[in-house]
């Protein structure tokens, strides 16, 4: 059984929807969670060429500039 609160087991959602990538995040941006989104984010740009991302935030109810600015340097 996986330990929900290990940030490297979380995953963000991705899916291709009309040339663009959704990542719907709704779960603690944590540096092992954003570390394991980049690495999949880049993962699957490069294995479909989509160049949009669109973030939906709407899980978040918090989201401090701590953690904007680790998504925007993330894009």
């Amino acid at each position: 059984m996986t330990d929900r609160n290990d940030g490297a087991a979380v995953r963000i959602p991705l899916q291709v929807s009309r040339g663009s990538v959704v990542a719907s995040i709704q779960v603690d941006l944590t540096e092992a969670v954003l570390q394991r989104f980049r690495t999949d984010l880049l993962g699957l740009l490069h294995e479909t060429g989509v160049t949009a991302v669109i973030l939906d935030v709407s899980g978040i109810s918090v989201l401090d500039a701590e953690d904007f600015e680790a998504l925007r340097s993330t894009m």
